[in-house]
């Protein structure tokens, strides 16, 4: 938005090559300098100096400085502060980007240091293809794959210690595409409810 007064005259006078600018200027240097020479009778010399600055710089301002360049300016300003931020292939990656590229490489890395009872515990989700497990969420297999966020709390509610497990998404789909994670454990059965529960 410019910051210009919206007068055709104004505008009429901008659109003037320098040298007539620059006469115009001298013109209004000149008229005020006549006009306000009664200024130092009444009002003293300092009245005076104030006004023969003041009005030459306003006139400049009007006159040399037009408003399609403040409106490009402000409108290159408003596009800047509207870009979206750059793309991570083209610029450093923020903070939060990194936290999270951290805690994928923290995780998978949980999955190359499977414990012998966890490969087993986790292998029927991949060769199997098993949805849920049933098993106790107070032991330690469980405990330790849900501290590590590759398993999911309870699918079901309730005061047993028993429950249905569910695998992660992240974690099913990084096993399936590297089942030497769970090499020797192809033929682990998956834990299901008993039949009298």
């Amino acid at each position: 938005m410019s910051t210009m007064p919206d007068f055709e005259i104004v505008r009429h006078f901008q659109t003037l090559p320098g040298w007539a600018k620059s006469l115009g200027l001298l013109a209004v240097l000149a008229l005020t300098a006549v006009f306000s020479f009664p200024l130092i009778a009444s009002q003293g010399m300092l009245s005076y100096v104030v006004v023969l600055v003041a009005v030459p710089v306003i006139a400049s301002l009007l006159l040399f400085v037009s408003p399609d360049q403040t409106e490009i300016r402000s409108k290159t300003e408003d596009k800047k502060s509207n870009e979206p931020p750059a793309s991570p292939n083209t610029s450093k990656p923020s903070e939060k980007q990194e936290v999270v590229v951290q805690q994928k490489k923290r995780r998978e890395d949980a999955l190359h240091k499977l414990t012998h009872d966890e490969k087993e515990f986790l292998a029927p989700y991949i060769f199997k293809d098993v949805t849920s497990q049933y098993t106790n969420v107070m032991g330690g297999i469980y405990q330790s794959l849900f501290k590590k966020q590759i398993v999911d709390p309870p699918a079901s509610v309730g005061y047993m210690t028993y429950r249905d497990v569910l695998i992660q998404d992240w974690a099913k789909d990084y096993l399936a595409e590297h089942r030497e994670l769970l090499k020797g454990f192809e033929n682990a059965q998956p834990r299901t409810k008993p039949h009298w529960h």
